[in-house]
């Protein structure tokens, strides 16, 4: 039952394979975020939840998650950079830039965010529907 609901969900993630802007999926609450989650982790995607563990994995063949709860500046230029070639991130423990250039073949981004979080952000200063290329909604 639960596999014949998300069928959809599991075809779409075939489609961010190697693509060259990050892909995003929209769940109405709560409670589909949490059912999107585990599709995702049943299709071997791994959670980042920091910045950094975004950059750490876009260099080598990976599948790799990141939820949304609200939108920094870092983040947004994650999602601006990562189609260019090079992503630059300052680091302000470390005091330094990191830079890294995805190699996209077999890399798969996908950002995972409520409807109600998307519509709050695309009221700031950082807007993701403009910076993100594969989108997904129920």
């Amino acid at each position: 039952m639960f596999h014949m609901t998300y069928n959809s969900l599991n075809n779409f993630l075939k489609y961010t394979l190697s693509q060259k802007e990050v892909s995003l999926v929209i769940a109405k609450n709560a409670e589909e975020l949490t059912r999107f989650q585990e599709v995702l982790e049943n299709n071997y995607f791994k959670r980042a939840t920091e910045i950094f563990q975004l950059i750490a994995n876009i260099d080598e063949p990976q599948k790799i998650y990141f939820v949304i709860t609200d939108i920094s500046k870092d983040l947004y230029d994650f999602l601006l950079q990562y189609p260019s070639g090079q992503v630059e991130i300052f680091d302000s423990k470390k005091m330094r830039s990191t830079i890294i250039s995805p190699i996209y073949d077999g890399v798969s981004v996908v950002f995972l965010v409520t409807k109600e979080t998307l519509s709050q952000i695309q009221k700031g200063e950082f807007p993701v529907l403009e910076a993100v290329g594969l989108t997904y909604q129920r």
